[in-house]
Protein backbone atom coordinates (compact mmCIF):
# COMPACT_ATOMS: atom_id res chain seq x y z
CA UNK A 1 0.00 0.00 0.00
CA UNK A 2 1.35 3.36 -0.94
CA UNK A 3 1.83 5.73 1.47
CA UNK A 4 0.69 9.61 0.28
CA UNK A 5 2.98 12.30 -0.04
CA UNK A 6 2.43 15.42 2.17
CA UNK A 7 1.00 17.14 -1.27
CA UNK A 8 -1.06 14.43 -1.63
CA UNK A 9 -2.10 14.62 2.50
CA UNK A 10 -2.74 18.63 2.01
CA UNK A 11 -4.84 17.93 -0.80
CA UNK A 12 -6.80 15.54 0.92
CA UNK A 13 -7.62 17.66 3.96
CA UNK A 14 -8.72 20.41 1.34
CA UNK A 15 -11.34 17.86 -0.05
CA UNK A 16 -12.55 16.49 3.28
CA UNK A 17 -14.98 19.64 2.74
CA UNK A 18 -16.25 18.98 -0.27
CA UNK A 19 -18.04 16.58 -1.97
CA UNK A 20 -15.16 14.75 -2.63
CA UNK A 21 -14.24 13.53 1.37
CA UNK A 22 -15.18 9.83 0.41
CA UNK A 23 -12.07 9.93 -1.53
CA UNK A 24 -9.98 12.19 1.23
CA UNK A 25 -10.82 9.76 3.93
CA UNK A 26 -9.07 6.45 2.17
CA UNK A 27 -6.27 8.63 0.92
CA UNK A 28 -5.68 10.38 4.68
CA UNK A 29 -6.30 6.52 6.25
CA UNK A 30 -3.20 5.36 4.22
CA UNK A 31 -1.31 8.52 5.94
CA UNK A 32 -1.08 7.33 8.77
CA UNK A 33 -0.09 10.11 12.07
CA UNK A 34 0.64 12.53 10.07
CA UNK A 35 -2.79 13.20 9.07
CA UNK A 36 -4.03 13.29 12.77
CA UNK A 37 -3.21 17.08 13.46
CA UNK A 38 -4.81 18.20 10.01
CA UNK A 39 -7.97 16.63 11.04
CA UNK A 40 -8.07 17.31 14.56
CA UNK A 41 -9.79 20.84 13.56
CA UNK A 42 -12.42 20.02 11.11
CA UNK A 43 -13.50 17.54 13.35
CA UNK A 44 -15.33 20.64 15.01
CA UNK A 45 -15.85 22.59 12.61
CA UNK A 46 -17.48 22.91 9.12
CA UNK A 47 -20.99 20.94 7.69
CA UNK A 48 -21.73 17.54 9.01
CA UNK A 49 -20.47 15.84 6.14
CA UNK A 50 -17.09 17.58 6.90
CA UNK A 51 -17.40 16.74 10.76
CA UNK A 52 -18.18 12.89 10.07
CA UNK A 53 -15.51 12.11 7.60
CA UNK A 54 -12.64 13.38 10.01
CA UNK A 55 -13.67 11.72 12.52
CA UNK A 56 -13.62 8.44 10.07
CA UNK A 57 -10.43 9.34 9.68
CA UNK A 58 -9.34 9.85 13.50
CA UNK A 59 -10.38 6.19 13.63
CA UNK A 60 -8.96 4.85 11.15
CA UNK A 61 -5.35 6.32 11.72
CA UNK A 62 -2.57 6.56 14.34
CA UNK A 63 -1.55 4.13 17.07
CA UNK A 64 -3.59 3.43 20.43
CA UNK A 65 -6.59 3.71 21.78
CA UNK A 66 -6.21 7.75 20.42
CA UNK A 67 -5.37 8.89 24.20
CA UNK A 68 -2.09 10.11 23.66
CA UNK A 69 -3.12 12.03 20.65
CA UNK A 70 -6.13 13.37 21.41
CA UNK A 71 -8.25 11.77 18.73
CA UNK A 72 -10.11 10.00 21.23
CA UNK A 73 -11.61 13.34 23.10
CA UNK A 74 -12.60 14.32 19.95
CA UNK A 75 -14.39 11.31 18.97
CA UNK A 76 -16.47 10.99 22.23
CA UNK A 77 -17.24 14.38 21.92
CA UNK A 78 -18.64 13.21 18.37
CA UNK A 79 -21.07 11.11 20.12
CA UNK A 80 -23.07 13.76 20.86
CA UNK A 81 -23.12 15.91 17.57
CA UNK A 82 -26.09 17.25 16.47
CA UNK A 83 -25.96 15.52 13.20
CA UNK A 84 -26.74 11.86 12.71
CA UNK A 85 -24.27 10.76 10.65
CA UNK A 86 -21.24 12.38 12.60
CA UNK A 87 -22.72 10.10 15.74
CA UNK A 88 -22.68 7.57 13.84
CA UNK A 89 -18.81 8.09 12.38
CA UNK A 90 -18.10 8.26 16.10
CA UNK A 91 -19.81 5.02 16.85
CA UNK A 92 -17.53 3.44 14.43
CA UNK A 93 -14.18 5.30 14.81
CA UNK A 94 -14.78 4.17 18.36
CA UNK A 95 -15.03 0.70 17.60
CA UNK A 96 -12.29 0.93 15.69
CA UNK A 97 -9.84 2.72 18.68
CA UNK A 98 -10.96 -0.04 21.60
CA UNK A 99 -11.05 2.87 24.37
CA UNK A 100 -11.39 1.20 27.77
CA UNK A 101 -15.06 1.32 28.24
CA UNK A 102 -15.11 3.55 31.52
CA UNK A 103 -13.82 6.40 28.78
CA UNK A 104 -17.44 6.54 27.72
CA UNK A 105 -19.82 6.09 30.69
CA UNK A 106 -20.47 9.67 31.59
CA UNK A 107 -22.28 10.05 28.84
CA UNK A 108 -24.86 7.74 29.62
CA UNK A 109 -25.57 10.26 31.93
CA UNK A 110 -26.27 13.27 29.59
CA UNK A 111 -29.24 15.14 29.44
CA UNK A 112 -29.31 14.59 25.93
CA UNK A 113 -31.32 11.46 25.25
CA UNK A 114 -28.93 11.36 21.64
CA UNK A 115 -25.81 11.22 23.67
CA UNK A 116 -27.27 8.53 25.83
CA UNK A 117 -28.13 6.49 23.17
CA UNK A 118 -24.90 6.61 20.99
CA UNK A 119 -22.98 6.28 24.02
CA UNK A 120 -24.76 3.44 24.83
CA UNK A 121 -24.60 2.26 20.93
CA UNK A 122 -20.53 2.90 20.93
CA UNK A 123 -20.28 0.56 23.72
CA UNK A 124 -21.67 -2.12 22.20
CA UNK A 125 -18.43 -2.80 20.66
CA UNK A 126 -16.34 -2.58 23.81
CA UNK A 127 -15.66 -4.80 26.34
CA UNK A 128 -18.13 -3.61 28.92
CA UNK A 129 -17.79 -5.75 31.97
CA UNK A 130 -16.39 -2.80 34.14
CA UNK A 131 -19.59 -0.86 33.05
CA UNK A 132 -21.77 -3.39 33.14
CA UNK A 133 -23.54 -1.41 36.60
CA UNK A 134 -23.86 1.59 34.18
CA UNK A 135 -25.68 -0.03 31.13
CA UNK A 136 -28.32 -1.75 33.70
CA UNK A 137 -29.49 1.69 34.73
CA UNK A 138 -29.36 2.51 31.11
CA UNK A 139 -31.53 -0.15 29.84
CA UNK A 140 -34.31 1.21 32.42
CA UNK A 141 -33.88 4.75 30.33
CA UNK A 142 -37.04 6.70 29.35
CA UNK A 143 -36.23 6.80 25.98
CA UNK A 144 -36.49 3.45 23.90
CA UNK A 145 -33.44 3.74 21.65
CA UNK A 146 -31.36 3.90 24.71
CA UNK A 147 -32.92 1.12 26.05
CA UNK A 148 -32.26 -0.93 23.00
CA UNK A 149 -28.75 0.38 22.81
CA UNK A 150 -27.79 -0.69 26.52
CA UNK A 151 -29.44 -3.82 26.25
CA UNK A 152 -27.44 -4.95 23.14
CA UNK A 153 -24.16 -3.84 24.62
CA UNK A 154 -24.97 -5.66 27.73
CA UNK A 155 -25.67 -8.56 25.87
CA UNK A 156 -25.01 -12.00 27.96
CA UNK A 157 -24.07 -10.00 30.96
CA UNK A 158 -27.44 -9.36 32.19
CA UNK A 159 -29.36 -11.98 31.28
CA UNK A 160 -32.79 -10.53 33.79
CA UNK A 161 -32.24 -7.07 31.91
CA UNK A 162 -32.76 -8.93 28.47
CA UNK A 163 -35.60 -10.95 29.96
CA UNK A 164 -37.27 -7.72 30.67
CA UNK A 165 -36.50 -6.04 27.31
CA UNK A 166 -38.04 -8.60 26.07
CA UNK A 167 -41.58 -7.99 27.03
CA UNK A 168 -40.98 -4.15 26.64
CA UNK A 169 -43.63 -2.16 25.63
CA UNK A 170 -41.76 -0.63 22.84
CA UNK A 171 -40.83 -2.52 19.55
CA UNK A 172 -37.12 -1.10 19.19
CA UNK A 173 -35.95 -2.67 22.76
CA UNK A 174 -37.73 -5.84 21.91
CA UNK A 175 -35.81 -5.97 18.80
CA UNK A 176 -32.70 -5.49 20.80
CA UNK A 177 -33.47 -7.98 23.03
CA UNK A 178 -34.24 -10.93 20.50
CA UNK A 179 -31.36 -9.77 18.41
CA UNK A 180 -29.44 -10.60 21.79
CA UNK A 181 -30.66 -14.20 22.04
CA UNK A 182 -30.30 -15.31 18.77
CA UNK A 183 -26.35 -14.23 18.25
CA UNK A 184 -25.66 -14.91 22.13
CA UNK A 185 -28.05 -18.21 21.78
CA UNK A 186 -29.75 -17.03 24.94
CA UNK A 187 -33.06 -18.80 25.75
CA UNK A 188 -35.04 -16.83 28.71
CA UNK A 189 -38.01 -18.35 29.55
CA UNK A 190 -39.87 -14.57 28.21
CA UNK A 191 -38.58 -15.46 24.37
CA UNK A 192 -40.89 -18.27 24.31
CA UNK A 193 -43.57 -15.18 23.91
CA UNK A 194 -41.94 -13.24 21.41
CA UNK A 195 -43.00 -16.20 18.83
CA UNK A 196 -46.23 -14.78 18.37
CA UNK A 197 -45.36 -10.74 18.37
CA UNK A 198 -46.56 -8.51 16.52
CA UNK A 199 -43.58 -7.55 14.70
CA UNK A 200 -42.08 -9.31 12.33
CA UNK A 201 -38.57 -8.95 13.51
CA UNK A 202 -39.32 -9.89 16.64
CA UNK A 203 -40.99 -13.28 15.82
CA UNK A 204 -38.26 -14.01 13.48
CA UNK A 205 -35.64 -13.15 15.32
CA UNK A 206 -37.31 -15.22 18.26
CA UNK A 207 -38.16 -18.46 16.57
CA UNK A 208 -34.45 -18.43 15.35
CA UNK A 209 -33.45 -18.20 19.47
CA UNK A 210 -35.68 -21.04 19.80
CA UNK A 211 -33.91 -23.33 17.65
CA UNK A 212 -32.13 -23.77 20.99
CA UNK A 213 -34.74 -24.07 23.25
CA UNK A 214 -36.71 -27.89 23.75
CA UNK A 215 -39.60 -26.98 25.84
CA UNK A 216 -40.46 -24.01 22.68
CA UNK A 217 -42.57 -26.26 20.97
CA UNK A 218 -45.93 -25.63 21.91
CA UNK A 219 -45.15 -21.39 20.61
CA UNK A 220 -43.29 -22.52 17.55
CA UNK A 221 -45.98 -24.50 16.28
CA UNK A 222 -48.68 -21.59 17.12
CA UNK A 223 -46.22 -19.22 15.13
CA UNK A 224 -45.67 -21.55 11.98
CA UNK A 225 -49.42 -22.15 12.16
CA UNK A 226 -49.92 -18.51 11.99
CA UNK A 227 -47.42 -18.18 9.28
CA UNK A 228 -44.26 -17.59 10.50
CA UNK A 229 -41.56 -19.80 8.57
CA UNK A 230 -39.33 -19.06 11.06
CA UNK A 231 -40.88 -21.27 13.82
CA UNK A 232 -41.00 -23.97 10.96
CA UNK A 233 -37.12 -23.85 10.53
CA UNK A 234 -36.76 -24.15 14.25
CA UNK A 235 -38.76 -27.56 14.90
CA UNK A 236 -36.98 -29.05 12.08
CA UNK A 237 -33.49 -28.13 13.87
CA UNK A 238 -35.66 -29.28 17.56
CA UNK A 239 -36.73 -32.93 16.17
CA UNK A 240 -40.42 -31.90 17.12
CA UNK A 241 -42.46 -33.66 15.01
CA UNK A 242 -44.62 -30.60 13.80
CA UNK A 243 -41.10 -29.99 11.46
CA UNK A 244 -42.36 -31.96 9.25
CA UNK A 245 -45.35 -30.07 8.36
CA UNK A 246 -42.21 -27.17 6.99
CA UNK A 247 -40.63 -29.89 5.41
CA UNK A 248 -43.57 -30.98 3.30
CA UNK A 249 -44.09 -27.21 2.79
CA UNK A 250 -41.01 -27.03 1.56
CA UNK A 251 -41.08 -30.51 -1.01
CA UNK A 252 -44.18 -28.63 -2.49
CA UNK A 253 -43.01 -25.70 -3.29
CA UNK A 254 -40.00 -27.14 -4.53
CA UNK A 255 -42.63 -29.49 -7.04
CA UNK A 256 -44.38 -26.57 -7.66
CA UNK A 257 -43.00 -23.61 -8.00
CA UNK A 258 -45.91 -21.66 -9.01
CA UNK A 259 -48.84 -23.06 -6.49
CA UNK A 260 -50.43 -20.20 -4.64
CA UNK A 261 -51.68 -22.87 -2.06
CA UNK A 262 -48.53 -23.31 -0.49
CA UNK A 263 -47.17 -21.48 2.34
CA UNK A 264 -45.72 -18.32 2.14
CA UNK A 265 -42.13 -16.56 3.21
CA UNK A 266 -39.34 -18.34 1.74
CA UNK A 267 -41.22 -21.18 0.21
CA UNK A 268 -42.48 -18.20 -2.46
CA UNK A 269 -38.63 -19.20 -4.08
CA UNK A 270 -38.09 -22.31 -5.19
CA UNK A 271 -34.07 -22.12 -4.82
CA UNK A 272 -34.69 -20.35 -1.13
CA UNK A 273 -37.10 -23.98 -0.81
CA UNK A 274 -34.23 -26.13 -2.25
CA UNK A 275 -31.30 -24.58 -0.02
CA UNK A 276 -33.68 -24.87 2.80
CA UNK A 277 -34.19 -29.04 2.09
CA UNK A 278 -30.30 -29.28 1.55
CA UNK A 279 -29.60 -27.39 4.57
CA UNK A 280 -32.12 -30.36 6.42
CA UNK A 281 -30.21 -33.02 4.85
CA UNK A 282 -33.42 -33.63 2.50
CA UNK A 283 -31.66 -33.34 -0.93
Amino acid sequence: MRIPTDAEVVEAVALLETPRRDEAVRVLARAGEVAIGPVLSLANAGDGGTRAAAIEVLGAVGGGDGTADGRLDVVIAGLGDADLFVRFAAVRAIARLKPAARRLVAGLGSADPMLRQATAGALGGLDVKDVVPDLIVAASDPVAGVRGAAVTALGAHALDVVARALVDGDVVVRRAAVGVCRVKGLTPLALRACAGDPDSQVRQYACDALARDPGAGPELVAAFEAGESAAGRSLVALGHPAGERYIAALEARAAAPHDPSVRPGEMDDVDAAVEMLVRFGRR
